[in-house]
């Protein structure tokens, strides 16, 4: 999954940082280092450089990243940004339904695409609402990027911010077929379906979990209005008991949809991280290696010091 990062900067920042690292461990490893204390001059300088260029690069590289929210802040710029006196952190956990997400630049796709950025979108960080851009959204991933492109297109684009905006809704039609011919409908109601005697309705809405309850007298195929991550997944739950849980898909604009057979169901969607259990390995495995390091260098290590004191 993109993070949206330009790959040649973040490539060679990356290249900085693990030569820098691989010049300190040179260094520390130096078996003159560690029997005489006397480094050759031009090994030093080397070494030296490498580190320094590294630890500059690094500092480029984060000075030159976007920060819109980076200024100086007083009472006038709060009034100013969020029309507000003073910021309310409002939290309501758990929700049944997600309101309406918060947009930023006036009524038309592209007045809002241009405000993308915009400073007032500190406010989704700060008041803790739901937004539809700005903020976290400075490099965007794949799936942003994918509905950012569908959102610019001239056509259906209205349609579309419409809907991802919105208070959380799905689009439900028949298994196999795609909802979003139902874009243009527009109401405020929880759900939109082309087929008979089928609802959806939202029963929980909370970080890493969204639960419905869903009826249907056939398959059909739900679409919400949330952007799909790699990690979704869906088990449905009725009084028999449960399905085995399935993963999510995203739709062409990274929407994420999901199909449900006949039936009264507990549709309950869970997000499970990829990769954290690859990164906690990798965590407990540099550790072990640090240890191990420390104890393999600390002899010769004391046996330098001491001789050096003599």
């Amino acid at each position: 999954m993109s993070s949206g990062y330009d790959t040649v900067d973040l490539l060679i920042s990356s290249l900085w940082a693990l030569g820098g690292s691989l010049a300190i461990f040179c260094l520390a490893l130096s078996k003159k280092y560690f029997s005489t204390l006397n480094i050759n001059s031009v090994t030093v300088l080397i070494y030296s450089g490498i580190i320094v260029g590294a630890a500059f690069q690094g500092w480029a590289y984060h000075s030159s990243q976007s920060r819109p929210w980076s200024l100086e802040w007083s009472q006038a710029v709060s009034n100013q940004l969020f029309e507000v006196p003073k910021i309310v952190s409002y939290k309501e956990n758990p929700i049944e339904r997600r309101p309406a997400r918060k947009v930023i630049g006036g009524g038309s796709v592209d007045d809002i695409l241009a405000a993308r950025n915009s400073s007032p979108y500190n406010s989704c960080w700060y008041e803790g609402t739901f937004c539809l851009l700005g903020y976290n959204n400075l490099k965007l991933s794949i799936p942003h990027k994918t509905l950012y492109d569908a959102l610019s297109s001239k056509v259906g684009g209205d349609d579309l911010l419409r809907f991802v905006s919105g208070s959380q809704q799905t689009l439900i039609s028949k298994t196999g077929v795609s909802p979003l011919s139902l874009l243009g409908t527009s109401t405020n109601a929880p759900y939109i379906s082309d087929v008979p005697e089928v609802s959806a309705t939202p029963v929980l809405y909370q970080p890493g979990k969204v639960v419905y309850e869903v009826f249907t007298k056939e398959p059909v195929r739900v679409l919400e209005n949330e952007i799909w991550w790699d990690g979704w997944t869906l088990e449905l739950c009725d009084s028999e008991g449960c399905l085995p849980s399935i993963e999510t898909k995203p739709n062409e604009f990274y929407l994420r949809y999901w199909d449900v057979p006949p039936g009264h169901w507990r549709a309950e969607l869970t997000f499970h991280p990829k990769g954290s259990g690859a990164s906690y390995m990798l965590a407990v495995a540099g550790l072990l290696i640090l240890a191990i390091w420390m104890v393999w260098i600390s002899v010769p290590l004391k046996r330098a010091i001491t001789k050096f004191s003599v």
